[in-house]
């Protein structure tokens, strides 16, 4: 088994680099890694689309859509490994590794397994005294230890953890729960399926939660995988008119209808079959079939 080193470089950019190892280790690597994948899925059936708000229960694992960082380790495990980078041993000291990953040797679909990797881990610091069978001796190469647990778990389509705490020390993931800026309100606006009457207007009609719903849908690209057309059929299903102008969303300078548009995009607003009242949904838990 191949492991990889992530590491934030002096832009926090996420780069990866492979560290080597020799057999023996490779084959122990792999046993404890398996024990750790087969610990992490135990109990579980259920997944819950994770929204910045949301704490698991013992059989629930949370997920989230594959971020550009989670794919920069997916197509590391992938590559040619003799292609990827070696990770420079003093690396381990120098504090800019955050996490150990390594690719699933179970049957199926590409997994990367992810843990995080902290300044606990790094054994050898100025030296330490190991026992040889006889005596001490001292050792002052650097050394590190591999976590007892993951993280997360990557596949092709998303990032299913359990703990946002421990997953936001190794990737960005806060970008998603933020609030849009004026800029970014801008940059979404100048989206070909978005038409803005009034962009100062429309700023000022945002509340905190409408930000952060426009930032959300601008990040995961909800407008390029959706055609405006296919958008404004969808709406209509549960009761929601929207207007187009040119063939863009219009998005209505008023607060309420604002935020409406906004839940639908985001796949908050629902009808229910038998009352045909309509909707906020407070949690996007899936209904298991």
């Amino acid at each position: 088994m191949n492991l990889f080193a992530a590491s934030r470089n002096m832009e926090d950019e996420l780069e990866v680099r492979r560290v080597r190892l020799e057999r023996h280790a490779q084959t122990s690597l792999g046993q404890r890694l398996q024990l750790m994948e087969a610990a992490f899925f135990e109990g579980i059936n259920e997944e819950v689309e994770f929204d910045g708000d949301w704490t698991p229960d013992e059989n629930e694992l949370l997920s989230l859509p594959l971020t550009p960082e989670g794919r920069l380790m997916l197509d590391a495990v992938d590559a040619n490994t003799v292609a990827t980078p070696t990770m420079d041993p003093a690396a381990i000291n120098g504090g800019s590794v955050v996490a150990l990953f390594a690719k699933s040797e179970a049957g199926g679909m590409d997994q990367v397994l992810v843990q995080n990797f902290g300044a606990r881990q790094i054994l050898v610091r100025d030296g330490a005294f190991i026992f040889d069978g006889t005596s001490f001796r001292l050792f002052n190469q650097p050394a590190f230890a591999i976590s007892r647990n993951l993280v997360a778990v990557i596949d092709a389509n998303s990032m299913k953890f359990k703990s946002y705490a421990n997953l936001r020390r190794i990737f960005r993931i806060q970008l998603f729960f933020q609030e849009a800026t004026d800029e970014n309100i801008e940059e979404f606006a100048d989206h070909q399926s978005v038409y803005i009457e009034d962009i100062g207007v429309l700023k000022d009609a945002c509340d905190q939660t409408a930000r952060k719903m426009i930032n959300k849908i601008h990040r995961l690209r909800t407008l390029d995988e959706h055609h405006p057309q296919e958008i404004v059929n969808r709406a209509a299903s549960v009761g929601l008119q929207i207007d187009l102008n040119g063939g863009s969303i219009v998005f209505p300078p008023d607060r309420r209808e604002l935020k409406n548009l906004l839940r639908f995009l985001d796949d908050g607003l629902y009808r229910a079959s038998l009352s045909g009242f309509r909707y906020i949904a407070n949690s996007k838990r899936p209904v298991p079939t």
